[in-house]
């Protein structure tokens, strides 16, 4: 498929479709895993071949132990696991000029065998940012549903529908908890009071392979798990965002992603939310593919999340155990990441 509005975005829907077409050599020399993947794939390339569908169904489950808890032994263990089911339909294909997909996610949430999940483990530890936020709780929920438009030879794309906007604004390569960082600090980012996924649109300029400029704006009030987009017209306070960045490819070294985003949250009444608004930037740079590193610094001017600076850095070192973990096309990865953190806290504790 062609270049993607969220091609920067590791666990947006038209990435996982491309994860899950890269075959990954399992460790077992005779993989157990493919009495389901082969059935499944042959499926999939039946879809792909007669209607243009692609589809991806994905599990992910983590543990999280903490030794030092305040609410007691029970709280100090944390584990949940993640049904995904994503698809993309190609409803007009390249060859026609205008080429258009739509796309759409469901997810299932559940606690392992814990109390608490790992979305809930932070308070226990004195955490400023969560120290897993995609692992809570949720029944059966649609999370996405949108239409994807490509104009002018794939340099003007634009999204609408229910959306995420954290796959737009200030999100690099390894902003993911699924695949990467497990901690908000590096997945997402908790100075930016990143809705939920409602009801919204994002466009994307590409005038060449280096440059781009991206906005996007939705429901500031948007809930992940409904499918109910009343408060977009009934309250109209709304999360918008914009970004420029340029994606340089240097010789012998590698890929880029150099960007600053700015955004705006417009004050919730409901929530009795202040308004506030903020920047971001971020230096990602691979290593000759063998490794990566980022630098990242944000920055609030108001009372609309627990931080109002954060810098963070890393390291990712890619495959370092040369192989791939898991016999199916999505299977995991064998990335190993480390990083560090500091950050201002906005409020002070009497």
């Amino acid at each position: 498929m062609p270049r993607a509005l969220s091609d920067r975005a590791p666990d947006s829907i038209t990435e996982e479709i491309l994860q899950s077409e890269t075959i990954k050599k399992s460790i077992f020399e005779y993989d157990p895993f493919n009495i389901i993947i082969q059935p499944w794939r042959k499926l999939n390339s039946k879809l792909s071949e007669t209607i243009r569908l692609e589809l991806v169904l994905a599990y992910t489950a983590l543990y999280q132990v903490a030794n030092n808890a305040t609410q007691g032994e029970q709280k100090n263990h944390a584990a949940a696991g993640i049904w995904d089911f994503s698809g993309l339909w190609e409803v007009f294909s390249e060859k026609r000029g205008y080429p258009a997909y739509i796309g759409f996610r469901s997810s299932t949430k559940h606690k392992l065998f814990t109390d608490i999940p790992p979305s809930e483990l932070a308070e226990n530890v004195g955490s400023l940012w969560r120290t897993a936020g995609t692992f809570g709780e949720n029944n059966f929920f649609i999370s996405e549903l949108w239409w994807e438009q490509h104009l002018f030879d794939n340099k003007v794309i634009f999204r609408v529908g229910k959306i995420d906007q954290s796959d737009y604004i200030d999100s690099f390569k390894f902003s993911s908890a699924k695949l990467f960082f497990v901690n908000s600090a590096f997945s997402s980012n908790p100075t930016i009071p990143f809705p939920g996924n409602g009801l919204g649109a994002a466009a994307l300029y590409h005038p060449n392979d280096v440059f781009y400029i991206l906005a996007s704006f939705g429901d500031a009030n948007g809930d992940s798990s409904t499918f109910d987009f009343e408060t977009f017209y009934s309250e109209q306070e709304f999360f918008t965002g914009v970004e420029l960045g340029i994606l340089p490819e240097i010789n012998g070294i590698g890929k880029g992603n150099y960007h600053i985003a700015l955004w705006y949250s417009e004050r919730m009444s409901e929530k009795n939310t202040p308004s506030g608004k903020g920047l971001a930037i971020t230096f990602q740079q691979e290593l000759r593919e063998k490794y990566n590193v980022f630098l990242r610094y944000s920055y609030t001017n108001r009372q609309v999340a627990n931080l109002k600076q954060l810098l963070s850095t890393g390291v990712i070192v890619n495959d370092p155990l040369s192989c791939s973990c898991v016999g199916c096309g999505a299977g995991t990865r064998s990335e190993f990441t480390h990083g560090v953190a500091t950050s201002r806290q906005l409020f002070s504790e009497e």
